[in-house]
Formats: structure tokens, sequence, C-alpha cells
């Protein structure tokens, strides 16, 4: 009985992309954002721009964590989400969408992958400005609004990473691949030769 109890449980567990290596030769994003109902049209259509531009893989966890029992679900969550995280190249924190859950996966990823702080609206940008931790996480911000490009550009820790002022999301895949090539030769790591 403990055995197959074991087996449902790997079978839960069961890994939806490649886990050895990038076989796609598409830089791997996970999408890191609050999945309630509102939020989940935002992620999506982020989500889409992301792989129709080519260039991406992404893992939306809305997407990508099977239907489990909501009693199990909080259980599984972290489990697939720190898995997710493990295999993506970069995460992308949509910041008009975050939740509290967000900072975790902020926490779990930033010594290991950069992480772009995506903004559209002003709105709930300032609640973001309180929150260090994540600000401190933070690689780079990508925004569409001039007045959030202003405010991150004189917030003490902002200023110091890069932001990016884009007209609409349309322009993100380009912004967000130039930002990872940049990050990548920093670090040294070899990167792969994507052409525009």
């Amino acid at each position: 009985m403990a055995n197959s109890k074991k087996q449902s449980e790997r079978k839960k567990l069961e890994w939806k992309f490649t886990e050895n290596g990038n076989s796609t030769g598409k830089v791997r994003v996970y999408i890191s954002s609050t999945i309630n109902t509102q939020s989940r049209v935002t992620n999506q259509r982020v989500a889409k721009v992301l792989q129709d531009s080519g260039f991406y893989q992404v893992c939306l966890p809305q997407d990508s964590i099977p239907a489990i029992h909501h009693a199990e679900l909080e259980r599984w969550a972290p489990r697939y989400c720190e898995r997710y995280i493990d295999w993506a190249d970069i995460i992308l924190l949509l910041m008009d969408t975050y939740g509290i859950d967000c900072s975790w996966e902020v926490g779990c990823a930033h010594k290991f992958k950069p992480i772009v702080g995506y903004v559209e609206n002003s709105v709930n940008f300032e609640t973001h400005r309180q929150d260090w931790m994540v600000k401190y996480s933070i690689s780079c911000v990508i925004t569409t609004s001039p007045e959030i490009s202003r405010l991150s550009k004189k917030d003490k820790m902002f200023k110091e990473i890069p932001v990016y002022r884009v007209k609409d999301a349309r322009e993100l895949p380009r912004r967000m691949l130039s930002f990872y090539r940049w990050k990548a030769s920093q670090a040294g790591q070899e990167m792969m030769v994507l052409r525009f």
C-alpha cells in the first residue's frame, strides 16, 4: 500500500518539460504571477507574446500544474513551481499581477537565475517599491510606462539595475532577450546565437 502511494505521488510530479538540457534551442522562461481569475488573462497574454516571438519556451504555472484536488494543491504546487524554476533560464516577474507566492518564487530563484520585473500599470508599482527583498532580487525592470521608468531610475535599489522602457508588450521578447544575452555574457555562460 505504501509503495503504491509513493508511485502515486511521483506520478503527480510528472515533468512537463525536458529535464536534461534545452532541446528546443529556446530561452526557457518561468512566469511568476498570481493565478487568480483576473490575472490569468494578463498571464496568458504575456506568455503568448513570448511564445509567438519564437525565442522562448514558456512555463506558465497556471497552465503547467496538473489538475489536483484543491486540498492537495497547497502541498504539491510549491514542488512543481520549484522544479519549473530550476528548469528555467530566466524568471519573468509580472509585477502588475504580483502575489504573495511570487515572493517565494523570486526568493527560490534569485541566486541562480536572472529575474526580469515587467510592469505596465503604475498603480501597483508603489506597492512593489516597498518590497525590499523582491526589489533586491530583480535583475532588470522592463516597463511600458514612462512614469515607472522615471520612478525606477530614482529608486535606491532599482537605479543600480537596467531599466528599459518599451512601447508595449510586443517589444518585451526582444528587450528581454537582449538583457538575457548581456546577463549571460556577464556571467561567462555559453550562449546560443539567436538571430533576429
